[in-house]
């Protein structure tokens, strides 16, 4: 093998290593996004967990339950993500203050108006089921950054609905 052959074939194998590393353990690396993936699906199922109980429990007795969703927002919030999951994490975080916000509405209804209690409690049923589908849907674009990285570009935030 002649020096020159042997340098380029050497070369290549380098470039092929660092595709390799760059690949999983890049920015956007396969290992990375799926690790984050794992986290953001279990935190979204303790969020969904604790919106399922809210939605069962009296109007009076929610502080629990709200804590424990806005507990794992928190969680959502602080994580940190590769740059091509950004726009998800962003997403999810902003469905679960969505839904935590009409929670929070409903339980400040005043109590002796019927009427402003039972409207609260539609908004809160209308606003928690679209929360629940925006996070699903975010979750969604996660497998799809799953499906396609390390080669996923960075997009920013999409908007999520405001608040109730």
């Amino acid at each position: 093998m002649s020096k020159p052959f042997g340098w380029i074939v050497g070369t290549l194998a380098l470039l092929g290593f660092g595709a390799w590393v760059w690949a999983f353990h890049g920015p956007c690396g396969i290992s990375e996004v799926r690790d984050t993936q794992s986290q953001l699906s279990a935190i979204a199922g303790r969020w969904t967990d604790a919106l399922r109980l809210a939605g069962a429990t009296p109007r009076n007795q929610l502080a629990g339950p709200l804590a424990t969703l806005q507990a794992s927002r928190r969680e959502a919030d602080e994580l940190v993500v590769p740059v091509c999951l950004l726009r998800a994490k962003t997403d999810i975080v902003k469905a679960m203050d969505f839904g935590n916000e009409s929670l929070i509405q409903f339980m400040e209804a005043d109590a002796n108006d019927e009427f402003l209690v039972g409207a609260a409690a539609s908004t809160a049923a209308i606003a928690t089921k679209q929360a629940r589908s925006e996070l699903d849907r975010a979750l969604a674009a996660v497998g799809v950054v799953v499906g396609c990285a390390p080669l996923c570009k960075s997009q920013e935030p999409s908007h999520v609905s405001g608040t109730p």
